[in-house]
């Protein structure tokens, strides 16, 4: 028996003006206004007219000056500005998440996103949207700030007053029409004006400016459509990732490689995503659009077939006709991204790596990395349309944003039709897509009409994702439970209860409630179902189950239970310092510890061991940098209870020098009696100078020992100081040379063996 459940592809929360759809709507001849709908001043006297000239400069002074800021911010005038904006939006330093994207550190002329993931990039629950306004918003927001700011204009006619002019003023109001080739604003503003024994009544006021704002419009919301529809710039990231990838630490880490190598590269997920920010102000700020002035396909003497197709993919075509007049522009300016890929252990990305034995134990064994890596991205694109004719050559633009994201190697769109990491099969489920409409405007009627235009939800299979948010499908058995904080007991309220199935099928249920329960029931998943429980502030903890047909089964719970207790662990936050143990002597430590010096710096990842593999990840990265001035300034350490790998890495940038001719090779000849003479061998030839060099560091991992945070120690403290061990100085290539002191480059090999031999020094220590 077939069950039938609904996918929907994206939750749409905004409005794209979707203008842009078909040719015709650019062919539309320029729009005169009907006679009911023209609106003139009465007749003015000549001794008036400087007055109502005046005002009329105001209107369109300050309707000018609308109209450009909305082009600046992409259809708003100040998104900062509830009341100008009508709305209130959502600005951050992070542009990925935010509703619009800053042109400035202090986030204070932000452009709005017509296309962009709303949600938080951790996409559990992921919502696409626009802030696109609509026509009728436009008009709207002109209106207010003319209403606002005529005032300041008009100054209450000083300098008129200074003439001889008296008034009695009424309240004004604003009307804006936005037509097909000009904009026409209108005010209400009954105004009495007198001067000597002469006086007249004046109401309304009108002022066209010519600029074919829909034109602008209409070409934006169609290269919004395209990124809706096609997933643009998110082709231009996979061909980038693809290009750019490969088994090299100077490239991007590969989708997909293996190779039979005892050398194993790695990578620093920091390292990396600034490559990717390096590679996206390369390419994305050379994409042009077909038929815009002087665009033109990028093409390379003697360049690949694969060549070729790259640069194709930076070359949109989205307009249905040419406007050679208009320059657009797409511009990413450095701006920061949000950035993961999986698998990785911190900050260090590197590829899973089995060994094979020999079974007739002739050679060493095989060792096979396998680099597979998955990517997480997003950033902010601004698209510019600069027409340097409009406004009397003054020159207009109008700029917009969209965001390009990417989950699992793959195009948002694609990853919600079902292409995510694992693939489902459901074959069993009947699944009706239902299609997405959105919101649009036929201009081929004036005032402008709505319509429809339906973005493709055409795809493959199905995750598991989108099937168990079905509440249909919540059939798998009740169970209750009751959450506890780690540190004081009580219960947790406010908890999101998420129920997964397999590695990347989740979907929540539901909220704790104010006994810190949830009772409830779940979907079904035979063997490899999980429920997690997350809240901010706390590492979220997952209970592994399976779910049947109105029934549960819990690991390490008697059979039929349906009531768990969990106690989730707040993160507790510690002030975190450096100190150094210095050796001067191999096998030599530690009398005492320090900060570390000026040309030092030190690199630590302090990674939570997981008990299971569903355990969350603490994976946190920190740098002590000497020549910093700020170095005295701590570091937040966050931790729970739990064991913990350390690796430290020391850097000295002054670095050691290892002199000429400092280890002798003596060779006996024949008789084993006879000295060495001059013909025998002295090492290196050269002064060796490593600049800089690793200094030393500590290693607490599962060779020497993991060191273990209780409970007890980190909610009664509120710092830790952590510690590494600088090695003695080489001074020769091993002990046994010509000088005074004999120190050989082995030592910079020895923090593992240091770490274990020193580990009650270098424990960290709380306090």
């Amino acid at each position: 028996m077939k069950r039938k459940g609904q996918v929907t592809v994206f939750i749409i929360l905004g409005l794209i003006i979707l203008i842009g759809i078909g040719a015709s709507i650019y062919y539309f001849s320029a729009k005169t206004l009907k006679k009911e709908d023209v609106v003139r001043a009465e007749d003015v006297p000549n001794w008036a007219v400087p007055v109502t000239s005046f005002i009329d400069g105001c209107m369109d002074e300050l309707g000018t000056k609308a109209l450009i800021k909305i082009g600046e911010h992409g259809g708003y005038i100040d998104m900062n500005d509830d009341y100008l904006s009508g709305r209130e939006f959502i600005i951050k330093a992070e542009p990925t998440e935010s509703d619009g994207v800053s042109l400035s550190m202090e986030n204070d002329n932000p452009v709005a996103y017509w296309w962009y993931l709303k949600s938080d990039n951790e996409c559990i629950n992921c919502t696409v949207s626009s802030a696109a306004p609509t026509i009728a918003e436009i008009e709207g927001q002109v209106n207010r700030y003319i209403n606002r700011e005529m005032g300041s204009c008009l100054r209450d006619f000083e300098d008129f007053r200074k003439q001889g002019f008296d008034f009695e003023k009424g309240n004004l109001n604003t009307t804006t029409r936005v037509f097909q080739s000009n904009v026409v604003i209108t005010l209400d503003y009954p105004v009495k004006i007198k001067k000597d024994n002469s006086d007249v009544d004046l109401r309304l006021f009108r002022t066209e400016i010519g600029l074919n704002l829909i034109n602008y419009l209409a070409i934006a919301s169609s290269i919004a459509v395209d990124e809706a529809d096609n997933q643009s710039l998110e082709k231009i990231t996979q061909n980038l990732i693809s290009w750019y990838g490969g088994i090299d630490y100077n490239k991007l880490p590969p989708i997909a490689d293996v190779e039979d190598n005892y050398y194993v590269v790695r990578w620093a997920k920091t390292a990396v995503e600034e490559n990717i920010k390096e590679l996206l102000m390369r390419y994305i700020n050379v994409v042009q659009i077909k038929g815009t002035k002087d665009a033109e396909p990028i093409s390379a003497t003697g360049a690949s077939d694969a060549e070729e197709a790259f640069y194709g993919s930076l070359f949109f075509d989205v307009l249905p006709i040419d406007f050679n007049q208009l320059d657009i522009s797409y511009n990413y300016l450095g701006w920061p991204i949000y950035f993961d890929i999986t698998p990785r252990g911190g900050e260090i990305i590197e590829p899973a790596i089995r060994k094979r034995e020999v079974p007739t134990g002739a050679m060493d064994p095989i060792q096979t990395n396998t680099y597979q890596f998955f990517y997480d991205i997003s950033y902010p694109v601004i698209v510019e349309i600069r027409d340097d004719s409009a406004l009397n050559n003054r020159g207009y633009s109008f700029m917009f944003a969209l965001e390009g994201n990417m989950r699992d190697n793959i195009d948002l769109l694609e990853w919600h039709l079902g292409g995510g990491t694992i693939p489902w099969d459901y074959s069993w489920v009947e699944f009706d897509l239902r299609e997405t409409d959105y919101t649009t405007y036929d201009f081929s009627t004036d005032p402008p009409t709505e319509t429809t235009h339906t973005i493709r939800t055409e795809g493959g299979g199905v995750t598991a994702t989108s099937l168990m948010c079905n509440q249909n499908q919540l059939i798998g058995g009740n169970i209750s439970i009751t959450v506890l904080d780690g540190s004081t007991g009580g219960l947790v309220e406010g908890v999101y209860v998420n129920f997964g199935c397999g590695d990347y099928a989740s979907c929540g249920i539901d909220f704790t409630d104010g006994n810190g329960t949830y009772k409830g029931a779940l979907p079904i998943c035979a063997g490899s179902g999980y429920i997690k429980l997350e809240k901010e502030g706390y590492m979220s903890k997952a209970i592994p189950l399976t779910t049947n047909f109105n029934s549960l089964s819990i690991p390490g719970y008697p059979a039929g239970s349906d009531s768990i207790g969990v106690i989730l662990e707040p993160y507790r936050e510690l002030n975190a310092n450096l100190f150094a143990y210095k050796m001067t002597q191999p096998d030599s430590c530690c009398s005492g510890s320090g900060a570390i010096n000026s040309n030092e710096r030190a690199l630590i990842t302090i990674n939570r061991v997981k008990a299971d593999v569903y355990e969350e990840e603490l994976n946190q990265f920190l740098m002590f940098d000497g020549s910093d001035s700020s170095y005295d300034r701590t570091h937040t350490l966050k931790l729970v209870p739990g064991e913990y790998e350390i690796n430290a890495i020391l850097f000295d940038d002054a670095g050691f020098t290892i002199p000429a001719n400092c280890k002798h090779i003596c060779e006996e000849g024949l008789n084993p009696f006879s000295d060495c003479d001059a013909a025998d061998e002295w090492i290196p030839p050269q002064k060796i100078e490593m600049i800089p060099s690793m200094a030393g560091g500590v290693n607490f991992n599962l060779n020497t020992s993991y060191w273990f945070a209780s409970s007890s120690a980190i909610d009664s403290g509120e710092n830790i100081d952590l510690y590494v061990v600088k090695v003695p100085t080489p001074t020769c290539i091993d002990y046994d040379c010509e000088l005074p002191v004999c120190i050989g480059m082995e030592e910079i090999a020895k923090v593992e063996e240091y770490s274990e031999k020193f580990e009650p020094q270098l424990t960290p220590r709380i306090y």
